[in-house]
């Protein structure tokens, strides 16, 4: 009886033993079980952060490239209403708002400093227009405006803008040119004007205007330097010139008030050499 009961006994040790081992087998999975799900709790945590911090990265670069094109299709707006002096500003901050954005926006930044070097160019063609209205026809006076305009007219027309501006900019070198006798410039900026026209009573006009030059002889009685206008002065390019390493903006040497590694007052980006 004795034997009988010890070996009971040693039986249910043993089972109290096993199930001991199997309640702690069972709490070591459930304890394993909710690692994973913490972790995998966090991972999810994780990747929505990530997703919210990709949206918000893409909503910066949309306001970023957005605002921009904003500038730039006000300063549009205001060159097509003449309006240069608030084109200038507008265009001011789309090149400002460019330049701080990624990606890079090369062929925007171009037009716009194409349009800052413009708008020079117009506004200082307006204020000769202005002075020279108390001068008599061929006073000094008038003559030298004449052959100024003449000359930020050319370059003006020489530039690319959009069509709309490009066209008007040709039709102005046209007449400035026809001011100071200089028809074989007139006839070639009219036969480009032709090629763009698509206007009957237009291109009338314009054939119109050849045959006048045709008339006149069809030469330069000025011709224009074949130098470069200095985006700040709006003078010819004495000796040495400045570049920016990055736009089409050149400056004279001497001065333009600029020195070499400056940034470039234009672009913005690019420094000058």
């Amino acid at each position: 009886l004795v034997e009988f009961q010890m070996k009971m006994a040693e039986q249910a040790e043993m089972a109290r033993h096993a199930h001991n081992l199997q309640q702690m087998q069972i709490a070591q999975q459930l304890m394993a079980q909710r690692q994973m799900a913490q972790q995998y709790a966090m991972r999810q945590q994780q990747l929505v952060q990530q997703e919210m911090a990709r949206q918000h990265q893409m909503m910066l670069q949309a306001q970023q490239q957005a605002i921009p094109t904003e500038f730039m299709n006000q300063f549009i707006a205001a060159m097509n209403a003449q309006n240069y002096p608030q084109a200038e500003i507008d265009c001011q901050n789309a090149r400002q708002a460019l330049s701080n954005t990624h990606p890079r926006r090369d062929n925007d930044i171009f037009l716009c400093v194409n349009y800052a070097f413009a708008l020079k160019l117009i506004m200082r063609i307006k204020l000769l227009e202005a002075q020279i209205l108390p001068y008599p026809q061929h006073s000094s006076e008038r003559q030298g405006a004449n052959l100024e305009m003449a000359l930020l007219a050319t370059n003006l027309a020489a530039l690319p803008l959009l069509p709309r501006h490009h066209y008007s900019a040709r039709l102005t070198a046209v007449h400035k040119s026809a001011a100071v006798d200089n028809y074989a410039t007139c006839m070639g900026l009219l036969e480009a004007l032709m090629e763009t026209s698509q206007s009957g009573p237009q291109m009338a006009q314009l054939g119109e205007k050849v045959r006048y030059c045709h008339m006149k002889g069809a030469r330069d009685l000025h011709p224009m330097p074949n130098r470069a206008l200095c985006f700040n002065t709006l003078q010819l390019i004495s000796n040495s010139q400045l570049a920016c390493r990055f736009c089409p903006a050149v400056f004279d040497n001497q001065r333009s008030g600029l020195t070499g590694q400056q940034a470039c007052p234009y672009c913005l980006i690019g420094t000058l050499y």
